[in-house]
């Protein structure tokens, strides 16, 4: 079972996520980094975690008005994928984009596909420099479900929630 929870407090946010941040310190580090060096007055724009079967799976933070920062997460089959976008955007609609580790469902890791950057089907760019927001709720910045963007190994994928 997955839970999408969004934060209001920073402090309890904090608390919740650093030890599982901490677990994986290399591949965390910007989410890390932005958490502690965050000032008292400073508020992020989104705070969140998904949960699976009642452990911390992923942790969302956005900060910068232009990206929501993805940690890495436990692993997910593609439903669980499907699931999380579908949930994120019905309690956050207009993610302006996307960065962090990229995840391919079924445990399958995006270094070990091929692939080539196809067109975005929301913008006239490559789907590996897309950034545009759509009526879909192209909800990343990277098309992982259409193996875009493999370069970076293990990228955000791209989810295209039916409306």
């Amino acid at each position: 079972m997955l839970e999408l929870r969004r934060y209001s407090d920073f402090s309890l946010f904090k608390r919740d996520v650093l030890p599982f941040l901490e677990q994986h310190e290399g591949e965390n580090n910007l989410p890390l980094g932005v958490i502690m060096n965050m000032k008292p007055e400073q508020k992020p724009v989104y705070m969140g975690t998904v949960n699976k079967d009642g452990k911390l799976a992923l942790v969302l933070l956005q900060t910068h008005p232009r990206q929501l920062i993805l940690s890495k997460s436990l692993p997910f089959a593609t439903e669980e994928i499907e699931e999380i976008a579908k949930k994120l955007y019905e309690s956050y609609p207009n993610i302006p984009g996307m960065i962090g580790e990229k995840m391919a469902g079924d445990g399958a890791r995006g270094k070990d596909r091929q692939a080539s950057a196809p067109p975005c089907p929301y913008s006239d760019e490559t789907a590996d420099l897309c950034t545009e927001k759509s009526e879909k709720a192209c909800l990343q910045t990277r098309c992982a479900a259409s193996g875009a963007n493999e370069r970076y190994g293990n990228a955000v994928p791209m989810v295209y929630p039916v409306l």
